[in-house]
């Protein structure tokens, strides 16, 4: 006895598929939760969940996974790479301009304070205390940047990060 496979269900060109998309979204909500997680649970519950699992890398996986199969199917929907590229821009570029003026900190007191604030959840944060060391260079407090010069030395030595801080000595 042969079993056979039914036939894959054909796509009209121009239609979305559900699934997809709900899996997109529901991997960006996940990210979402991760960042909104310390102020809503509190961070120790926060950092007890991401010593089980860390669900932000999680959605950003689970998201970049499902773009990644994606994407192919938009190339060929646009019929060209110049006219995909194009397309990408006037719909990607303007979220990121609005993204990044809502993230930029106004206040670069205030964005070292957060960052300290993230070392002190993850004191094995290379990228915490690198961006400590570069707003404590910015803001000229020497001492700080010792300090994270000396973390990061510590959890990589020899690294570029050690050497772009040593830098801003």
């Amino acid at each position: 006895m042969t079993a056979t496979l039914p036939a894959p269900a054909a796509t009209v060109p121009g239609t979305r598929l559900g699934w997809l998309d709900a899996l997109r979204g529901y991997a960006a909500l996940v990210v979402v939760l991760f960042h909104l997680s310390p102020t809503v649970i509190g961070p120790e519950r926060h950092m007890a969940v991401f010593r089980v699992i860390d669900l932000g890398r999680y959605g950003v996986l689970l998201f970049f996974l499902v773009s990644g199969y994606v994407i192919p199917m938009s190339l060929e929907r646009h019929g060209s790479l110049r006219r995909f590229w194009i397309g990408r821009l006037f719909r990607v570029y303007p979220a990121y301009l609005f993204a990044s003026e809502i993230a930029r900190p106004k206040d670069p007191k205030k964005a070292l304070d957060l960052a300290l604030q993230a070392t002190r959840l993850d004191a094995e944060s290379l990228d915490g205390w690198k961006l400590v060391g570069q707003l404590a260079a910015q803001l000229g407090d020497r001492k700080l940047l010792a300090t994270a010069i000396t973390r990061v030395g510590e959890l990589a030595p020899n690294s570029d990060a050690l050497h772009q801080l040593q830098a801003l000595r």
